[in-house]
């Protein structure tokens, strides 16, 4: 019987920024149409969010644009750098990487059922969770490899 070595897999790193860029961009774009389109059918426009660490007394305040714009971008960046430390130091940073994104974005819903929100709102904040993380893993994923 022959052991079957796994293959390496190695990350371009100089694909790192471009990627982040497209990934961050789409989950943006996609994000925007979700916040104007889906909390007005849902009857929870404006989507309002607490404004500092949650508790009583954190003023609610009406979720800007470019909130939805830079938490789409920002978090791409972070997995594009995320996904640069895996390729130093680990044999399979691609699998490694997407375990990692899976567990953050389940994560990433624990403010969304604990805050006072209308059901309305959960239900788009969730689903712009869901699109960026799909967005930004896959377009690091397939972009990203050497």
């Amino acid at each position: 019987m022959v052991a079957v070595q796994p293959t390496r897999q190695t990350v371009a790193n100089a694909k790192l920024v471009p990627a982040a860029f497209i990934g961050g961009g789409i989950a943006a774009v996609v994000n925007l149409l979700i916040f104007f389109i889906l909390p007005p059918v849902l009857g929870a426009a404006p989507i309002m969010v607490q404004m500092g660490p949650p508790g009583p007394d954190t003023p609610f305040a009406e979720l800007p644009a470019f909130a939805v714009v830079a938490a789409s971008l920002i978090p791409a960046f972070m997995a594009a750098g995320l996904l640069w430390l895996l390729g130093r130091f680990t044999a399979r940073p691609f699998s490694t990487f997407r375990i990692i994104a899976v567990v953050g974005l389940l994560l990433s819903f624990g403010p969304l059922f604990t805050a006072p929100m209308p059901t309305g709102a959960v239900i788009s904040l969730g689903l712009m969770h869901v699109v960026a993380a799909v967005a930004i893993v896959y377009t690091l994923d397939q972009r990203a490899r050497a």
